[in-house]
């Protein structure tokens, strides 16, 4: 496989669905996983980062952890929309 789809919190639903996605699914689901990541750098770990060693306005390294904070349900709600959009959960989970 040369794209891993593993997180350490993902379901056994989650696994389940992952293990039947298209090449070009799973590319789609790593490149997700990559953005979310930049993201996390941008404005939570980076952030942090900079405050701690150069020093940086505290106001902006909480609104900055805020923005990130109030934006996980966004992007948990993506990730779950592409999941449940790949062909073998259209065709193995009743979405009513």
């Amino acid at each position: 496989m040369p794209f891993s789809t593993w997180s350490p919190f993902q379901s056994a639903e989650v696994k389940e669905m992952c293990s039947h996605m298209t090449l070009e699914e799973r590319q789609k689901a790593v490149k997700y996983g990559a953005m979310y990541g930049l993201w996390v750098c941008l404005t939570f770990a980076g952030p942090i980062g900079f405050y701690f060693s150069f020093g940086f306005p505290l106001w902006a390294l909480i609104a900055l952890v805020v923005l990130h904070v109030s934006l996980i349900p966004v992007f948990r709600k993506m990730q779950t929309k592409f999941v449940y959009s790949t062909e073998w959960a259209k065709a193995n989970i009743n979405n009513g």
